[in-house]
């Protein structure tokens, strides 16, 4: 009986040292032909394989770009530009000769706070309503102008379908200075004190 050979341990013997080691037969379907990647290889073989060769498909979309429409740079609006945006489509429901001073906030528990004076309106509201679409915006100003009900009802389902946006923000830790003493006794020093039961 003759010796099996594994033809896996002959291949890892082929590709070590191609000058110094003998490459033991192999069978034709272990037998490879070319150059491994990361070994260089001649140039003139490189250009000759790449005439040769089909085009390959790849998955790139670039071809299917328009021509006309490169890459834009879109730049983050700042909070002023924000507001001023937001400003601008409120004041268009608003009354003649009202004035709307707006102010963005991030709160937890307060998303639209309102306070009605004689020459216009101070709205405080939470940023989750920058670029609501038009119709949520006229049943704001509704609501600052007005304190309608149904547009009331309206932005009460627009926050709860909002949610997410409030749960995301961080809460910041409160700051808060604890007194124990008080006028007659310190609580402190009567929670030192041991325990004499």
């Amino acid at each position: 009986m003759g010796t099996v050979v594994d033809p896996f341990r002959q291949l890892a013997f082929a590709f070590r040292s191609p000058s110094t080691l003998e490459v033991p037969d192999l069978p034709p379907e272990l037998v490879m032909t070319g150059t491994l990647s990361g070994f260089p290889s001649s140039p003139a073989k490189d250009s000759a394989r790449q005439a040769d060769a089909p085009p390959r498909e790849t998955r790139s979309r670039r071809a299917l770009r328009p021509a006309e429409a490169p890459r834009q740079v879109r730049l983050v609006p700042t909070v002023e530009q924000e507001t001023d945006r937001m400003a601008a489509a409120l004041a268009i429901y608003l009354p003649p000769g009202k004035t709307l001073e707006l102010r963005l906030t991030n709160n937890h528990y307060s998303m639209i706070s309102v306070r009605r004076k004689s020459d216009g309106y101070r709205l405080r509201l939470h940023r989750m309503f920058l670029g609501v679409e038009p119709r949520l915006a006229r049943a704001l100003a509704r609501y600052v102008v007005h304190n309608d009900r149904r547009a009331s009802r309206l932005l009460g389902e627009f926050i709860e379908s909002n949610q997410h946006i409030i749960r995301q923000q961080v809460r910041r830790p409160r700051k808060f200075t604890m007194r124990t003493a008080g006028r007659h006794h310190d609580l402190q020093a009567i929670f030192d004190r041991p325990c004499a039961w």
